[in-house]
């Protein structure tokens, strides 16, 4: 037996071994380890995968949003339905996310986004059937119940396989794929809701909105796929006594991005300091008591203050984010209707409101210019603006660091929301709207942060939990915003520059790394 940092593995567990070699074993830490094995293939292929369970994840949980028009005109639902339908996603992803940290971080990381991944696929296409507004709310919603467990393992599956040379910028082009959904969403909108489709399927009418939803579902399919080839998480592995499970997928990792065999790995003994938990031989009472107990782990008192100042910045970029994103189509719809008068948001908003005020759902419906498709268009471009941002994040956060870009980025939503009272060109507005509802870059930045914040054996919890918080603001944006839209609307934007202020400066304390 060999004894090294308080780890006892036996020689017998590492393979590649010539006699009389044991003596001689160097003991890598795992940082060291991952860096042995480059960055090359597998790392590309990672990133590609898991960004794609991102993708689903935001088209799964924001789809809903661009057809809510064609589909309240169907199924004849209210104002206050259509909020509650807009953040039922939402309301899964906050219920679910806490549990589904505590899964990735107990069940493994690979295991827990497969069999979520193919569980919310099934009640996702379930939901395309919907008959009424409440069998969609509550499949929309168990969808993002489980499609929460892409979140809560993705960023921290990707952080796992990476060294601190290269975790940041991999973590942070991760979030290049959310974009990439806010470009696929509105495109295929453009293309299938005008189509002429009406066919009589299950007692149930197929519309083009509803073949819109199962074509939304394809980017879960591909990630599904994708997540069947991968490989659990070696630091996970490692973190629950398996070693040379560990090293094994270690050293296939760098066979893959080296071109060289695996018994060239220079590694054949890696340490951890962190042990993790698993769920084998514990009752219910025990996997609860457990969940206690990684919970409580969040708000130790080395670590308290930086779990709340996380979740209150990632809460307040959701709630103005993801509330304000989830009415686009109707403020576009609004000042594309309206673009000859030149008004502010705010203007389009009032006139909108006086013009609709004594119209029934019928008649809106039966309105040809009560949904213009040209909406989509520019909700296409939007998301290319969007995934320009990311790319410029990926590419400079390296040298201006986590935090300075962080907050530079925050103050500028704050001051695109407050120009947006005085602006009454449509394509400045358009920008300025798109400026401040980037803000939601920022989560990608958030989400490393939180992930090198927090030891192995809470990890995935730790930022998860972060993200479910941050899910819990966009619930209540999407049904705080879309009223207070046509009823406040400056009060609002102004609102949104005081907020963007106001987590710029608590972003100036958050953690530079791991509390030891």
């Amino acid at each position: 037996m060999t004894k090294l940092d308080n780890k006892i593995f036996t020689i017998s567990e590492v393979a590649y071994l010539k006699p009389g070699e044991e003596k001689s074993l160097k003991a890598y830490t795992y940082e060291e380890a991952v860096d042995k094995t480059q960055l090359g293939k597998f790392h590309y292929c990672l990133l590609l995968i898991a960004g794609m369970c991102f993708m689903a994840c935001i088209t799964e949980i924001t789809g809903l949003g661009l057809i809510m028009f064609p589909a309240k005109c169907d199924l004849q639902f209210t104002l206050a339905q259509q909020g509650l339908l807009g953040s039922a996603g939402f309301m899964g992803v906050t219920v679910s996310s806490h549990f589904m940290g505590f899964l990735a971080d107990t069940w493994g990381r690979v295991r827990s986004l497969r069999t979520m991944l193919l569980i919310s696929l099934c009640t996702s296409l379930i939901s395309t059937m919907s008959a009424n507004v409440w069998m969609l709310f509550t499949f929309r919603f168990l969808t993002g119940v489980f499609i929460s467990g892409c979140q809560a393992c993705v960023f921290t599956l990707v952080g796992e396989f990476h060294s601190s040379k290269t975790r940041v910028k991999h973590v942070a082009m991760v979030s290049i794929f959310l974009p990439s959904g806010l470009i696929y969403l509105p495109a295929l909108a453009y293309f299938i809701l005008p189509l002429n489709i009406n066919v009589h399927f299950l007692g149930i009418n197929l519309l083009p909105w509803r073949v819109l939803m199962m074509a939304n579902t394809l980017p879960s399919m591909i990630a599904l796929a994708g997540v069947y080839w991968l490989p659990e998480s070696p630091k996970y592995l490692l973190s629950q006594g398996k070693h040379s499970e560990s090293v094994e997928i270690l050293r296939k990792v760098y066979s893959m991005n080296s071109g060289k065999p695996k018994n060239t790995y220079p590694c054949n003994i890696v340490t951890l300091k962190d042990v993790g938990s698993d769920l084998s031989n514990k009752g219910i009472f025990g996997i609860l008591k457990l969940v206690w107990t990684q919970t409580i782990s969040l708000f130790t008192r080395d670590r308290v203050f930086q779990t709340v100042n996380m979740c209150t910045i990632t809460f307040i970029i959701n709630l103005i984010a993801q509330g304000t994103f989830m009415y686009f189509p109707i403020i576009i719809n609004n000042l594309i209707t309206h673009t000859e008068s030149s008004l502010t948001v705010c203007q389009a908003f009032e006139v909108a409101g006086q013009s609709t005020s004594n119209l029934t759902l019928e008649e809106m419906c039966a309105d040809p210019d009560s949904m213009n498709i040209q909406q989509y268009e520019f909700l296409t471009y939007i998301g290319c603006i969007f995934m320009l941002c990311y790319l410029f994040i990926s590419a400079v956060i390296d040298y201006t660091g986590k935090k300075p870009l962080l907050m530079s980025w925050i103050a500028l939503g704050g001051i695109c929301s407050l120009l947006l009272h005085w602006i009454n060109n449509i394509i400045l507005v358009m920008v300025a709207l798109t400026f401040t509802v980037t803000i939601a870059n920022c989560i990608g930045i958030m989400s490393t942060i939180a992930l090198e914040f927090y030891p192995t054996n809470i990890n995935a919890m730790g930022v998860s939990f972060v993200m479910m918080v941050g899910r819990l603001g966009a619930v209540v944006g999407t049904n705080m915003v879309g009223p207070l839209l046509f009823s406040y609307c400056e009060t609002l934007f102004f609102t949104y520059g005081g907020a963007i202020t106001f987590i710029c400066v608590l972003a100036f304390f958050l953690p530079r790394g791991n509390v030891k």
